[in-house]
């Protein structure tokens, strides 16, 4: 097995029940919050973790960790509807919080009404976990997430084609399945070539939000990835199946690379996520995937 990456132990605290979450600056656990235009994150600060550098070291994980399990998901257990937003939600004043956040396409806007019931929310998770909370919060902030009018159009379809079968059970099947339903098949072969197709099709361009890639889309994506360094850069690589556990997670998508001695194992779930789906900032350009596939993928 591979070593733990950086997120496992962040996907381990989403598992938790609320009344055993450790006591963090930062709530560890991330509540999901219906809305009429899709579904928004919420990240709950409860007090400051030493200013904003700390802030910022503090939310990058659990931002992370967050969208990739929502990613990695199977149909059962699948958000219904996109995500539509990040909140974060602060009952602690933190010195230079805004620029703490931005990365994460966060700005702060106003504690109006709108706010209310997600502060209720808030409240009412304080008092699962047995935390005394002031009685207003101090700031708020919010980063849009956007999906391509493709991937939306595309993710129903490929999640009720795919149904219960999970990545990685039959390596390029969600790949080959993406590439039908977009009648793509005679021209987009598994190669470094139909992976900048695709991604041109499912990632968004846009800046200063997430780039938020439906989770059946983003698991073609990781399977074009795959697919294309073992059919275009000869690589033997052997994929993990996703199984979800008894809460229903799924691990992200992961290969496993045939070397001399032990297999090395890329987490391609996870680099995705930040190379994909973390906001580009204004002025930021980002190489095509195949060049990161070629990076990654040099000398297996």
């Amino acid at each position: 097995m591979p070593e733990e990456g950086p997120l496992d132990a962040l996907m381990k605290g989403l598992r938790a029940p609320a009344p055993h979450l450790p006591d963090m600056p930062v709530h560890p656990r991330v509540l999901t919050l219906p809305g009429p235009d899709g579904a928004a994150l919420l990240f709950v600060v409860w007090r400051d973790p030493g200013g904003a550098k700390a802030l910022h070291e503090a939310l990058r994980p659990l931002v992370e960790a967050a969208l990739l399990s929502e990613l990695s998901r199977p149909a059962e257990g699948a958000m219904e509807v996109p995500l539509a937003r990040l909140r974060v939600l602060s009952f602690s004043a933190i010195e230079e919080a805004e620029a703490a956040v931005a990365a994460f396409g966060l700005r702060p806007v106003p504690l109006d009404a709108s706010w209310r019931d997600v502060v209720a929310k808030a409240r009412g998770e304080a008092s699962v976990v047995g935390r005394e909370v002031p009685d207003e919060p101090t700031a708020a902030f919010v980063a849009p997430a956007t999906a391509t009018k493709v991937a939306l159009e595309l993710e129903p379809a490929l999640r009720e084609r795919c149904g219960d079968e999970v990545w990685g059970a039959r390596p390029g099947a969600f790949f080959a399945r993406a590439v039908e339903l977009l009648n793509r098949t005679s021209d987009w072969g598994p190669d470094l070539a139909a992976v900048d197709a695709f991604a041109a099709e499912v990632v968004p361009t846009q800046t200063d939000c997430v780039r938020w890639i439906p989770p059946f889309c983003f698991q073609a994506l990781c399977d074009a990835v795959a697919l294309a360094a073992a059919e275009d850069l000869g690589v033997k690589i052997a994929w993990a199946e996703g199984t979800p556990d008894d809460d229903g997670l799924a691990p992200p998508p992961l290969v496993a690379i045939e070397a001399t001695g032990a297999p090395r194992y890329l987490a391609i779930g996870e680099e995705l996520l930040r190379w994909c789906v973390m906001p580009l900032r204004e002025g930021e350009t980002v190489p095509p995937l195949s060049a990161w596939v070629r990076d990654r993928f040099a000398g297996a």
